[in-house]
Formats: C-alpha cells, structure tokens, sequence
C-alpha cells in the first residue's frame, strides 16, 4: 500500500513462512515476485549505476543482501544504510569522491557510495562478480589471500572453499538475487 520496499518485502517472506510456502518466481503470482523483488529508489540507482558502470541488477541484489531495503538499518558490525557499509570504508569513498558531509541513512548517498565500491572492486577483481561479492562481504584482502590459495581453480569450487561460511552464502545469496532481478525486471531492473 505505501510501497516501503523493506516492509514489503519482509511481509511478504514472513507469510510465505507462515504458510510454508517455499519462493518460487515461476510459480508465484506475478503481484507477489513484485514484492519480493521491487525496485525502489530507482532515480538513484539508475543515475549511480550508469555513473559508475555497475548493472542495476547487482545493486538491486547486493541492497536486497544487505539490508532487505531497510534504508535506516545498522548492523551488529556498525555498517550502516541500504549498502551497509562501513564507516571507515564509506569515509574512504566519500573522501574520493570530495564529499564532506553525506548519511549513510540516506537512501541516495548509500547507493552513491556503495555503487562506487562496486564498480572500485569490479575493476579490482577485473570484472568477476564472485570476487567482487566475497570483497563487498569479507574484504579485498581476504579474497587476495583465498585467490593465492585456490589458484587456477573454477569460481564454483573458489566459492564452496570460501574459509568464511557467512560470504560463501552470501556470493550464493547474491548471485541467485541478481539471477531473479534480470528474470523479473529484464536485462536492468529499474530501467522501465
């Protein structure tokens, strides 16, 4: 009714538990994939993404991770916002790019500032989402060590060996997110 995605979207997973219903797009009511998988703030996260040459399916999937588009949410951590990034990492992309003042609980400057430590760990990882994902997760210099150690290896056994079970799940949980979002909202969800 108000179109708050957080609630939205956690309603609708807390009653397909009470009925015990397991998610599947194909076989649910077009009405109820909306839900699960809206695009809010969508002026933003097409500006950003374009900005910084990040797919909107992946910021789409990466918030939806984060912080099931909860816009005020803090994590046991500290990190903060839709992104939920960290202080000290926010600080760093927030003095790159020249910002003084910014809120992590502003919808925009979260996608802002996450959408370019996206596009900083594509560029990083040259290109490959699951080493970008696990970075996002557990940082660049844990996924440099696991690279070194599972050298020459395909990325699905990089992620099964993933030391951390929290960003194993997570590259899962993502790449199943950004799966979904182009299945529901085309090539860039947001982008009607």
């Amino acid at each position: 009714k108000y179109r708050y995605a957080f609630l939205e979207v956690f309603s609708c997973l807390e009653l397909l538990k009470l009925s015990e219903l397991k998610e599947n797009i194909a076989l649910m009511p077009a009405e109820t994939v909306e839900m699960l998988f809206p695009v809010p703030f969508t002026e933003c996260v097409s500006r950003y993404g374009s900005l910084y040459s990040v797919d909107t399916n992946i910021i789409y999937a990466l918030m939806k991770a984060e912080s099931l588009f909860k816009q005020n949410a803090v994590s046991s951590a500290g990190a903060s916002g839709l992104m939920q990034l960290m202080p000290s990492t926010a600080r760093g992309i927030a003095r790159s790019l020249r910002l003084k003042d910014y809120d992590l609980a502003d919808p925009c400057t979260s996608i802002q500032l996450g959408t370019k430590y996206i596009s900083g760990l594509m560029r990083e990882f040259r290109g490959n989402y699951q080493y970008m994902v696990a970075a996002y997760n557990a940082g660049a210099g844990n996924v440099d060590k696991w690279k070194e150690r599972y050298k020459n290896e395909d990325m699905d056994y990089f992620t099964e060996f993933t030391p951390f079970i929290e960003t194993r799940y997570y590259i899962l949980r993502t790449d199943k997110f950004v799966t979904q979002y182009g299945l529901v909202h085309g090539g860039k969800a947001g982008a009607q």
